[in-house]
């Protein structure tokens, strides 16, 4: 085992205890008087990375994909009933769709919420656009092409089968 392996295995801890102990260190070395520039890069390269190497977007859209299937019940066997694009047109609708804003309704003297227009090429219900912060709308087209990617792969795998 090489001494990078080591040190991995040592900090196999969840994302949030990674960014608490290194939000510590830095407050306690600030305190000491050390330089706040360096604690700032690393507390930049501790936020864009987890333990395994995964980025915080890459984990996003993990949690994403996770969240579709225990949530709301996409489940593998329910994408596998797909096959005519549904997944990617969805993916892209949200991929190119402009955010949400938060504007003043004069007439209510209130803040709401602005929304696009859904797409034509959405594949499902108008009640099943949610489109959200320009963040949030890439996360849920990567795990939309992430499910897709999934099922090609099942069907594959199943064509293979003896």
């Amino acid at each position: 085992m090489t001494e990078a392996d080591k040190m991995r295995q040592h900090l196999l801890v969840d994302e949030g205890t990674l960014l608490d102990l290194a939000s510590s260190a830095c407050k306690e070395a600030l305190a000491f008087g050390v330089n706040e520039h360096a604690f700032e890069r690393l507390a930049r390269s501790v936020e864009h990375r987890c333990q395994d190497g995964i980025t915080v977007a890459g984990r996003a859209i993990l949690t994403e994909r996770q969240r579709q299937i225990e949530s709301e019940g996409w489940t593998p066997a329910h994408d596998d009933q797909y096959g005519s694009l549904e997944l990617v047109d969805a993916a892209s609708c949200y991929a190119l769709a402009p955010p949400w804003l938060d504007i003043w309704d004069d007439e209510k003297q209130a803040m709401k919420k602005w929304q696009p227009d859904c797409p034509q090429s959405w594949p499902w219900a108008l009640t099943w656009w949610k489109p959200r912060s320009r963040r949030e709308n890439l996360i849920r087209a990567g795990a939309l092409i992430l499910a897709e990617i999934e099922r090609i792969d099942r069907a594959a795998a199943k064509r293979e089968e003896p």
